[in-house]
C-alpha cells in the first residue's frame, strides 16, 4: 500500500471560481452515474445522498489527466476532512468497477461515526484501520494502482486551503475517450 497524505478532487474552471469564493467544496447529485456510481444499480438508489467525490489514489505518482468532473485539480489533506466529519469516521465499500485495462476502480464512502444515511444498508462497511482499500488510522494507506480509489463524502468539505495543483488544458477529449473504455460491469 502506498502512503498519501492528500485526497483529490477535480472539477471544472467554472466551478473552481464558485468553489473559491464559498471556500467548500459542495455536495451534489452526480450526473455521471456510470462513471461514479455509489452502491449497484446506482439511479434506482434515490437514498444516495448528494456529495463530493474525491480520488485517494495517484496513478503512477501522478494525477489522473481524465475526469468527467473537469481538467482542474486540487488537494485536501486526508487528516482535515476526517477532522471536519468529527474525527471519528465510518468508512463502507460500495461498488467495483473494472476498466477493460485492468485497472479496478473502488468505491468507498466516508461518512461521521454517527451517520445513519439508507444507502449504507446497500453497502459493506469496513475497519478503517485495516482493509485492503483505504486505511485511515494511524499512518494512511492506500491500495496500489491497478487499484483506483475513488471516496464520497455526503458532507460539505472546507477548503479555505485550495491548492490547485495541476490543471489539463485538453483533458476533455482524453476524459471523454477514456469514460468511453471504462466496462459498463457495475
Amino acid at each position: 500500500m502506498e502512503k498519501p497524505t492528500y485526497f483529490y478532487h477535480a472539477t471544472s474552471p467554472d466551478n473552481e471560481r464558485l468553489i473559491k469564493e464559498s471556500d467548500r467544496l459542495k455536495p451534489q447529485k452526480h450526473q455521471h452515474s456510470k462513471w461514479k456510481c455509489l452502491v449497484k444499480n446506482c439511479p434506482e438508489y434515490a437514498s444516495v445522498p448528494d456529495g463530493v467525490w474525491l480520488s485517494a489514489t495517484l496513478e503512477h505518482g501522478a494525477l489522473p489527466f481524465f475526469s468527467p468532473y473537469g481538467a482542474r485539480r486540487v488537494k485536501i489533506p486526508i487528516k482535515s476532512v476526517i477532522q471536519q466529519l468529527g474525527g471519528k469516521v465510518k468508512l463502507y465499500e460500495g461498488v467495483t468497477v473494472r476498466s477493460n485495462r485492468d485497472e479496478t476502480y473502488v468505491r468507498l464512502m466516508l461518512v461521521r461515526e454517527d451517520a445513519t444515511f439508507e444507502v449504507l444498508q446497500h453497502m459493506k462497511e469496513l475497519d478503517v484501520a485495516d482493509n485492503p482499500c483505504l486505511k485511515l488510522t494511524g499512518e494512511y494507506r492506500v491500495a496500489r494502482p491497478p487499484t483506483l480509489i475513488d471516496v464520497y463524502v455526503p458532507y460539505p468539505i472546507d477548503i479555505s486551503n485550495w491548492d490547485n495543483v495541476n490543471t489539463w488544458p485538453d483533458s476533455g477529449t482524453r476524459e471523454n475517450n477514456r469514460l468511453e473504455r471504462i466496462s459498463d460491469t457495475v
